[in-house]
This record gives structure tokens, C-alpha cells and sequence, in this order.
């Protein structure tokens, strides 16, 4: 599957749909808990209705937040060589396939072209064989 925002068939989803100053990373637990439960019903909603074919997830905090807020499972995926970054898959409830990763790709200063290679053999496997890897 060859997805882009350009013909419509990949969309940006963030888990509060609220852009915040200061950034997300800044604020406090209690102003992200408070976003997070006005706003989880309707990405769950987009999450349910929506034909989506596959899930990606960018970063360590939004897989943590995947898995403590909408119940998703990941599960780490074998890399050969991999380096720093570590990969993760999963099916959601509805059987939508998910994939996530550890590096936030962009605000992580460093990133290889490997990881980012890697990144995308993992979402193509995904694509192929996700009953074999969760």
C-alpha cells in the first residue's frame, strides 16, 4: 500500500486534537489529564467509525499512551541489527493493525536513514503478515 496525505488515502491523527503552548512535553500532568479526557471519545470514535487500514505510532509516549488509554497490547518486534530503535505491533479490538516505534521521529535530533529504513520494512511487513507478528 503505497499511502499519501496528497491523494487522500493517509491522515494525521493526534491523540488530543488541541495543538497546546507550551508544547505537550511542557505541561502538567494535570492540564495532559484533563485534555486527554475531553478528548478521548472523539479520537476513539475516529478510531471505530473510520475505514482506517493501519496505525502508526511515532514515539514512546503515544505507544504508552495507546496502550494505557485506548487498551491496545504491543508487542516488541525481533529487529537483527537494530541499534536504538526498537519496533512494535499490534491489532486493535476492531482488527486494525498498528506498528509503533521508540523514536520520536520529528523531534529526535540523529536519526539514520537505517532506523528510518527500518521503520518502513517494518510497516510493510505489518502491511503483510501482522497475524505472525503479535
Amino acid at each position: 500500500m503505497n499511502a499519501s496525505y496528497y491523494d487522500g488515502s493517509a491522515c494525521h491523527l493526534d491523540f488530543v486534537q488541541w495543538a497546546t503552548d507550551p508544547v505537550w512535553g511542557k505541561l502538567h500532568e494535570i492540564e495532559k489529564t484533563k485534555l486527554i479526557d475531553a478528548d478521548l471519545p472523539f479520537l476513539t470514535r475516529q478510531l471505530s467509525q473510520e475505514k482506517f487500514q493501519l496505525l502508526l505510532l511515532n514515539g514512546t509516549g503515544i505507544m504508552e499512551a495507546y496502550e494505557n488509554y485506548l487498551g491496545g497490547k504491543l508487542t516488541e518486534v525481533p529487529l537483527s541489527d537494530p541499534g536504538r530503535l526498537k519496533l512494535f505491533a499490534g491489532t486493535s479490538a476492531e482488527g486494525l493493525k498498528v506498528v509503533g516505534w521508540n523514536i520520536n521521529l520529528q523531534t529526535s535530533r540523529g536519526v539514520w536513514n537505517r532506523e528510518i529504513d527500518q521503520i518502513g520494512a517494518a510497516v510493510k511487513l505489518a502491511e503483510r503478515e501482522m497475524p505472525q507478528l503479535v
